[in-house]
């Protein structure tokens, strides 16, 4: 059996149903401060492995106005390496809808291969923050602008995504239902996001 790695241990040790700020497959746990959570993780982040990272995903709160996640997940037939010049001038443009000046933008080296029940295909996306207080009407509004005005047309035709961009722009973490990896950590399956 692998021995847990000191933050998987952290993490083991904030086990909580009843009231929780991070989620993984393994359970729900909650941090009563930023660095009760943050320096923990930082001392340990640069070691996950595939076997010792522990998946956390931040739940968000739907009650305050927050930074706004967006998640971007694309199909592909081969292997891709998006550009973060590319996915800068989007963000750019993104961050104009409300008036934002200020994001951050993690993606993974390149794309992996995923396997659902019904396909297999080249998996590349990227996750963009938008930093400030921002209330779910506007995130909604952020997204709804982004399909109607056909925003990632430029990405799709030079990148070859296939799946439409209702699937491609998440709905889950930008109306907040759900989170997104906390950035240096990773999926089991695939390397981290890199800011």
């Amino acid at each position: 059996m692998l021995k847990m790695s000191k933050f998987q241990e952290v993490v083991k040790t904030h086990a909580s149903r009843k009231k929780f700020n991070f989620q993984n497959k393994q359970g729900t746990y909650y941090f009563k401060s930023f660095d009760e959570f943050f320096t923990p993780f930082l001392e340990n982040y640069a070691s996950f492995t595939p076997e010792t990272c522990t998946s956390l995903i931040f739940r968000p709160r739907k009650d305050l106005n927050m930074n706004m996640t967006l998640d971007f997940d694309f199909k592909g037939r081969e292997p891709i390496q998006i550009s973060a010049t590319d996915l800068a001038k989007f963000a750019r443009k993104v961050c104009k809808i409300v008036d934002s000046s200020e994001f951050i933008l993690t993606k993974r080296m390149s794309s992996y291969i995923k396997t659902t029940k019904t396909e297999e295909y080249h998996a590349y996306g990227f996750h963009l923050w938008l930093l400030g207080e921002y209330s779910l009407e506007q995130c909604k509004l952020v997204r709804d602008t982004i399909l109607a005005q056909n925003m990632l047309t430029p990405l799709r035709k030079k990148y070859n995504f296939y799946n439409s961009d209702e699937n491609a722009v998440d709905i889950a973490p930008i109306l907040r239902r759900n989170g997104l990896f906390i950035i240096g950590d990773r999926k089991k399956t695939a390397f981290p996001h890199y800011i």
